[in-house]
């Protein structure tokens, strides 16, 4: 069951990525709820002509791609991750 403070979290997430991407010139697509155990829901974001698929946790966790870890293997959970998490996936594609 999740409590007040779980989508309190979740709406942070959504707002680190949301900023991330408004200053990389992106955009984010309306979120949709997981099916899956747990609070998680999903977005696509698309910067240029490239599309990836993000996930925003009431654990306040950030997922790009399916990776919640930035390159330096840290949870992301901060606007810096976020950016670097990004960043490496339109650097590398992966």
């Amino acid at each position: 069951m999740s409590s007040p403070e779980d989508f309190i979290k979740q709406a942070k997430a959504k707002e680190i990525l949301e900023a991330v991407v408004a200053e990389m010139g992106g955009s984010v697509s309306p979120w949709e709820r997981s099916r899956a155990i747990g609070l998680w829901d999903y977005a696509n974001v698309t910067i240029g002509e490239v599309s990836i698929r993000v996930g925003a946790s009431s654990g306040l966790i950030v997922s790009v791609n399916g990776h919640p870890f930035d390159p330096d293997m840290k949870h992301n959970d901060n606007f810096e991750s976020v950016r670097k998490s990004i960043q490496k996936v339109f650097d590398t594609g992966i």
